[in-house]
C-alpha cells in the first residue's frame, strides 16, 4: 500500500495547520498516511478535523525557536541580545542541522514513504522543514514542499547552510499566485515545478444567531447599531491601531457603530491601553482569545474589517466571506486574489488611517445598499474556494508521485 509521511514544525494555532488538514482530509483512505511534528505542534481542535485514519509521531525536533523560548528572550528587542541571538542562531544551526537529519532518516527508513510533504509556514521559516527536505532528497524520496505564505527576499545565511534547497524541493505547493511570483522573483524556481492550490472553506447554510440568544447578541450590539469586526491576531503588522484610529474618526461623525476585536497577540495590552486612552471603551469590545464557534460570531458581524500590513492569503477573510459580510481589507499579499474592489467588498491602502476611515464610513452609510456585494463574496467563495475543488487539486498534484513508485 502506498504511503505518504506529512510533516510541519509549528507553534501556534492557524492557517498553517488548517491548509495542512485540509491536505490530509484530501488523501483517498486507501493510501497510508503517517503525520509527524514538532512536539505540541499539532493542536486539538487539529486532530479533531482530521476525518481518515492516520498515525502520529511527535518528534523531538531542534528548533531555533524552541532554544529562544527556553532562554526566555524570543520577544527581547534590545541591540546586545539581537547580536548575541544572531551569533547564537549561526553557531546553532549547522548542530541542529545534523540532529534532525539524523532523527529524520530514522522515520523514513521505518515508514518508507512514497511521497513526503513538508508544511512550511512561510519560507524560509521553519528550519526543520527545510532539514526534512534535504534528508528526503538524499534518500531519493520525492518531497514537495508546502508554503503557505509570502517568502521572504533570499538571505545570505540560508545559500551557506541550506545550499540548492530549492533544487531539492521535488515540488513546491503554495496557496496564492502572488506567492509563486514571490518564489519564481527572489529564488528563481521554475514555475513548472509550482503549484498553486487555493485554500479551502466548508460552504454552510447561512443562518442567523444560530446558536447565539438575543441577549448573548445584546452584549455585542445594541439595536439598529453597525457592528465591525475584526478576527485574527492582534500584533503590530494586522495594522490594528490604524483601524481603532479610523474608528475613532468614524464615532465622531457616525453614532450607530461599535467596533469588536476578537483574538490575542504581542500587541493585544497596548491596544486595549491606546482604546482606553482615546475614550473608545465603551464603543469597542475586546474579546482576547475566542473560545467560542467563530462562525456564529461572524453572524452577529455586519462589516468585516481586515487592516493588515502584511499578509499571506488569510482564511479569516474567506470565512467573512462565506458567511456574506461585507469585507473592508487593506489591499496586501494574496488578499486581491479573493476581493475585487467594489465588486464583492472593498480594499483600500494599508497603513493609512484616512483611506481606510473614508472606506468604513461608506460601507456603514450605504450599507443597505450593497446587499449585492454581500452575496458575491459568499458566491466566489462557492465558486472557487470550496473544498471538493481543493481536495480534487491535491490528489492530482500527489498521483503521479505515487505512480512513480
Amino acid at each position: 500500500m502506498k504511503r505518504i509521511l506529512i510533516y510541519t514544525e509549528n507553534y501556534e494555532a492557524g492557517g498553517g495547520n488548517k491548509y495542512m488538514v485540509d491536505i490530509i482530509n484530501s488523501i483517498p483512505e486507501g493510501i497510508n498516511l503517517v503525520i509527524a511534528s514538532n512536539k505540541n505542534g499539532v493542536y486539538k481542535n487539529d486532530f479533531s478535523s482530521i476525518k481518515r485514519p492516520y498515525s502520529y509521531y511527535p518528534l523531538n525536533v531542534k528548533t531555533f525557536v524552541n532554544l529562544l523560548s527556553k532562554l526566555e528572550i524570543t520577544k527581547t528587542q534590545n541591540l546586545i541580545i539581537s547580536i548575541f541571538k544572531q551569533l547564537l542562531f549561526l553557531f546553532i544551526i549547522p548542530y541542529y542541522k545534523f540532529y534532525n537529519s539524523i532523527l529524520f532518516k530514522r522515520i523514513l527508513k521505518k515508514e518508507k514513504p512514497n511521497l513526503v510533504l513538508s508544511c512550511n509556514g512561510g519560507f524560509p521559516a521553519a528550519l526543520s522543514c527545510l532539514d526534512l527536505v534535504n534528508t528526503s532528497f538524499n534518500l531519493k524520496i520525492s518531497v514537495i514542499l508546502s508554503v503557505v505564505s509570502l517568502p521572504q527576499i533570499k538571505k545570505k545565511w540560508l545559500a551557506i547552510f541550506y545550499p540548492n534547497i530549492c533544487s531539492r524541493i521535488t515540488h513546491l505547493l503554495v496557496n496564492s499566485s502572488k506567492t509563486k511570483e514571490n518564489f519564481i522573483s527572489y529564488y528563481d524556481f521554475n514555475p513548472n515545478i509550482i503549484t498553486i492550490v487555493y485554500n479551502s472553506i466548508e460552504i454552510k447554510k447561512i443562518e442567523i444567531y444560530s446558536e447565539i440568544s438575543e441577549n448573548e447578541i445584546l452584549q455585542y450590539k445594541n439595536k439598529n447599531e453597525i457592528l465591525i469586526g475584526y478576527i485574527g491576531r492582534i500584533d503590530k503588522m494586522k495594522g490594528i491601531q490604524f483601524l481603532i484610529d479610523s474608528f475613532y474618526k468614524l464615532t465622531n461623525e457616525l453614532q450607530n457603530v461599535r467596533l469588536i476585536l476578537v483574538g490575542k497577540g504581542d500587541d493585544y495590552d497596548r491596544i486595549k491601553s491606546h482604546i482606553y486612552k482615546l475614550g473608545l471603551s465603551d464603543k469597542i469590545i475586546t474579546t482576547g482569545y475566542y473560545h467560542g464557534n467563530i462562525r456564529d460570531l461572524l453572524q452577529i458581524i455586519d462589516i468585516f474589517a481586515f487592516p493588515s500590513l502584511w499578509e499571506g492569503f488569510p482564511y479569516s477573510i474567506l470565512e467573512a466571506m462565506e458567511c456574506e459580510k461585507l469585507i473592508v481589507s487593506t489591499d496586501v499579499g494574496s488578499i486581491p486574489e479573493a476581493i475585487k474592489d467594489n465588486e464583492n467588498g472593498f480594499l483600500t491602502e494599508p497603513g493609512n488611517t484616512i483611506k481606510l476611515f473614508e472606506t468604513l464610513k461608506k460601507a456603514v452609510i450605504n450599507y443597505n445598499s450593497y446587499e449585492h456585494i454581500r452575496k458575491r463574496a459568499r458566491e466566489t467563495i462557492i465558486q472557487r474556494f470550496n473544498q471538493p475543488r481543493f481536495s480534487d487539486e491535491i490528489n492530482s498534484l500527489i498521483k503521479p508521485y505515487l505512480l512513480k513508485q
